[in-house]
């Protein structure tokens, strides 16, 4: 009786957690982990606002001194089950 009592105790005070809306304008808060609750993205897109890293030739990026990279490859995922 009190084993299957907890165990509906315990099904029911886990509740399913809700996510909050990201507001466009609205500052990103950080969470007790140091990461960004609300991620706007701006992590991902390149610090270039007026294009000067730009290489002569397109998909390359200048790093100076005559010097231009070209970044590109495949990313793959191979896994595994077993039972």
């Amino acid at each position: 009786m009190y084993r299957s009592a907890a165990c509906v105790l315990l099904v029911l005070s886990t509740g399913a957690a809700e996510a909050r809306p990201c507001r466009p304008g609205e500052a990103p808060r950080f969470s007790a982990a140091g990461r960004p609750s609300c991620d706007n993205g701006e992590r991902l897109r390149p610090h270039d606002p007026e294009g000067q890293r730009v290489g002569r030739r397109p998909g390359f990026i200048d790093l100076g001194n005559g010097t231009e990279v070209r970044i590109g490859g495949r990313v793959q995922m191979d896994y595994d089950t077993r039972r």
